[in-house]
């Protein structure tokens, strides 16, 4: 089956949609994305409000972010959602909400288990490291490997020499053999079986290039569920290393969940929060520098007995001091996931006041900071996603009676440069913020529809 293609926050017609779904039931696909609250339903229509990979009955349905405009054809929306579940496999890694955990799970925690996050799991570990190794040690006399003296004490008689010095003529040495007869190497061939059948079945493995992956297994000689759970266990409580330890708890939770065939398992690995993906990339790309947003004072609660700041303050995505040409410049910058346009005289999908007030008080708030440390100039600016592929100013948000402030500059990020940038860990250069800096104090703006 070839994927279905969502779009962010788009409405569709139901009936239409039922129609693209195919053999699918589409009702009990809503009710459940109802459930979780990653869709909404006006009359006969719909939108989901999510981006990531969704598999129901086999069907995979993929979620692509609003920013993205259509029409793209097949091979760009396979493109484009690549990126973004390499996107969401970093972001998912790092430190995320109670909420977000929902949809990324766990592979080794039973109560936040997540079925697409374990088969990734599984799959990458046995490319790296092979099927689960555990070594048995036979002991024999005089063999070619390393005496165990302990054993040896124990168990051998010794001659005693004129010095009194204990003589053993027979040691026992210890002979390391690969035990590959072991049930949990069988087991553990059994999930990776399953987990290639699933990624062959819905068509995630061809999307992801994951490897095909089949080895002969026996049912019958692995047992029930509760057999092999028992052996699993058994396998914790002797082996110590740190790769088999993850191992071991991981196949330990993916058997106990084990509770839906391939047929009707539905599988989550997304995000209802994309806004919050976009600020962690931007901010990892262009970098945070958080001793400075502690030059923000925090608001100060008194009942003039009891004085208690101790409370949260302004905190911008992105604080960076950079020197261009021996001048100190000050970035104060707000990530913004909004699909920002202006047309027919007017401006769609913009951050609301609240958002456009909050960025003065940034500037505001670290005057101490620009005087104290002699910034040369400051820069004010929103950060919006574009499908584009050059970094352009798209316009200016200012408020009268806040003049003596800067006006607070649009600037539109090529989300594939960002997201690239993200996966592989890099940085922005200086040649980067010299080209921000040239567009931030540009005039000349660039229809970015």
């Amino acid at each position: 089956m070839k994927p279905i293609f969502l779009y962010e926050n788009k409405n569709y017609n139901i009936a239409k949609l039922t129609n693209s779904f195919k053999s699918v039931d589409v009702e009990p696909f809503i009710e459940d994305c109802m459930n979780r609250g990653i869709a909404q339903k006006k009359q006969n229509k719909i939108s989901f409000h999510y981006v990531g990979i969704i598999v129901f009955q086999q069907q995979l349905i993929l979620f692509l972010p609003k920013y993205l405009h259509e029409p793209l054809n097949y091979f760009d929306k396979i493109t484009k959602i690549k990126q973004i579940i390499n996107v969401l496999k970093v972001y998912s890694k790092g430190s995320v909400t109670k909420e977000e955990l929902e949809f990324f799970g766990s592979f080794q925690q039973g109560e936040l288990f997540n079925y697409f996050s374990a088969l990734d799991y599984f799959i990458n570990d046995y490319i790296e490291n092979g099927l689960y190794n555990t070594d048995k040690i036979d002991y024999i006399l005089n063999g070619d490997g390393e005496v165990d003296w302990q054993q040896t004490i124990d168990y051998q008689f010794a001659y005693l020499s004129k010095d009194q010095s204990p003589i053993y003529l027979d040691l026992v040495t210890e002979e390391v053999l690969a035990d590959q007869k072991h049930i949990i190497i069988e087991i553990h061939k059994a999930i990776l079986n399953e987990c290639s059948e699933f990624l062959k079945v819905t068509g995630l493995g061809e999307l992801l290039d994951y490897p095909s992956i089949h080895f002969p297994t026996e049912s019958s000689y692995l047992g029930n569920r509760s057999f092999k759970l028992e052996k699993i266990k058994d396998g914790l409580y002797q082996d110590f290393n740190d790769r088999n330890v993850t191992l071991l708890n991981s196949m330990y939770h993916y058997i106990a969940d084990e509770a839906f065939s391939i047929e009707s398992r539905i599988v989550f690995f997304g995000t209802r929060n994309f806004h919050s993906v976009w600020e962690k990339c931007c901010a990892s790309v262009l970098g945070h520098d958080e001793q400075i947003a502690k030059n923000i004072a925090k608001p100060l609660w008194t009942n003039f007995i009891i004085n208690d700041d101790n409370k949260d303050t302004l905190i911008p995505d992105i604080l960076k001091k950079i020197s261009v040409d021996e001048k100190k410049l000050l970035m104060i910058v707000d990530a913004k996931y909004y699909n920002l346009f202006f047309a027919n005289n007017k401006v769609v999908h913009n951050p609301g006041i609240q958002d456009v007030i909050k960025q003065y008080m940034y500037e505001k708030a670290l005057h101490s900071y620009i005087e104290s440390q002699k910034i040369e100039a400051w820069y004010n600016v929103f950060l919006f996603p574009s499908a584009g592929q050059i970094l352009t100013k798209s316009g200016e948000v200012s408020i009268s009676f806040l003049s003596e402030l800067k006006n607070i500059t649009l600037i539109m990020l090529p989300a594939d440069e960002i997201f690239d940038r993200y996966i592989t860990y890099r940085k922005w250069n200086m040649e980067d913020w010299k080209l921000f800096i040239h567009e931030t104090e540009s005039r000349t703006i660039i229809n970015t529809l």
